[in-house]
């Protein structure tokens, strides 16, 4: 596992790391303790008050309903528990893009630009909450103190081509946070 995946892993650094996932191939992830299967629509398979943690990574993106992500994280936090959400943001060139670009070809785009990417592990996305604003607006309106901000990262992906490596690396300097890439927020829910 490399670096920053490792500082993503908190299996074997908290008591028990449960994954919940409408797709069955979610129990095979090597990072969790135990996988629940979710059912699209329902309450999270958790307990009321009984988590410290919510992660949610690269998921909001692809959600019909975003809200109930807020909604349900609120309800199995214990007071004080954290949310912490990384997603795209559809006000950067990336998230613009993937907005243009029909859903059935975006599998077909990734192979080519990130190898390795396989087809069949793109899913969907529908970009409902992913703006800055918005995922400000649904963690006060679900209870939380939050931090949102947007970032980006060098543009590795961009490496296919040295014009658009260099126009990654421009925007990445010269654009403002609410225009990042990926947009990182931290909520604590208000006891």
């Amino acid at each position: 596992m490399d670096y920053r995946r490792g500082l993503r892993c908190l299996k074997g650094k908290a008591a028990h790391v449960i994954g919940i996932d409408p797709d069955a191939t979610g129990s095979s992830n090597p990072t969790i303790d135990e996988f629940r299967p979710l059912q699209v629509g329902e309450q999270w398979p958790i307990d009321d008050n009984s988590v410290n943690l919510v992660l949610c990574d690269s998921v909001l993106e692809h959600l019909c309903e975003p809200w109930s992500l807020f909604r349900e994280a609120r309800r199995i936090l214990v007071p004080g528990g954290y949310l912490c959400i990384r997603t795209t943001n559809v006000l950067g060139y990336v998230g613009a893009v993937s907005k243009l670009v029909p859903n059935k070809l975006h599998g077909r785009l990734l192979s080519h630009l990130q190898r390795g990417r396989k087809e069949k592990d793109v899913f969907p996305t529908l970009y409902r909450c992913n703006t800055i604003r918005s995922i400000r607006r649904e963690m006060v309106s679900h209870g939380f103190r939050s931090a949102v901000y947007g970032h980006t990262a060098e543009p590795t992906y961009l490496s296919f081509s040295k014009l658009a490596y260099a126009t990654g690396i421009l925007h990445q300097k010269l654009a403002p946070s609410s225009l990042g890439l990926t947009i990182f927020a931290f909520g604590q829910l208000i006891a």
